[in-house]
């Protein structure tokens, strides 16, 4: 516990679970999200907040927020989303859990990852995917799955160093929905 306390400092980067007060920095991280992943419609800012909603009431998930806690990067101070008192939200991380068969247990998949602009390169999402590891492990999961597309090196870079595999290949299908306001 020392040692992520430590590195915590050192980053001056701090994870902890949303809550709805979080609600219009993470609607905002998510639009960043969405310019960023070729093919996925925007769905609208209402839905998305009804979601919100349910993932941050729920048992099978888990929403962390980034909060950066040090001196803003060097020329940026921009790019932060929202301020909660003095610490802006620039990450944002989410987990769902799921019953498996195979392991007879608990898995969970990394659903979301996102960094603003302005605080990218700095160890946020590291600390991000450090801190959903532990959030994981503490659920009982036996595995935590994360997917990103075939061409996004970085996060493939990311993933890697942090200790995932390339396992076996995910596919979609992806179906038509009708227009929500």
């Amino acid at each position: 516990m020392v040692n992520r306390a430590l590195a915590l400092a050192r980053t001056g980067i701090r994870v902890r679970r949303a809550n709805w007060r979080d609600k219009e920095a993470i609607l905002e991280l998510l639009r960043i999200l969405h310019e960023q992943v070729l093919g996925v419609k925007t769905p609208p800012r209402m839905q998305l907040a009804r979601i919100l909603d349910q993932h941050l009431d729920s048992p099978l998930y888990s929403v962390l927020v980034a909060e950066w806690e040090g001196e803003l990067p060097p020329g940026e101070g921009t790019g932060c989303v929202s301020h909660r008192g003095t610490r802006p939200i620039v990450g944002l991380l989410s987990l769902s859990f799921r019953s498996t068969l195979l392991h007879a247990g608990v898995s969970g998949l990394l659903d979301e990852l996102v960094v603003a602009p302005g605080y990218r390169n700095q160890g946020v999402a590291r600390v991000l995917v450090e801190e959903a590891f532990r959030v994981a492990q503490a659920a009982g999961c036996h595995e935590l799955e994360v997917s990103t597309q075939a061409d996004n090196e970085s996060a493939l870079a990311l993933y890697e160093s942090a200790g995932f595999v390339r396992q076996g290949i995910w596919l979609e299908r992806e179906f038509d929905q009708p227009e929500r306001g």
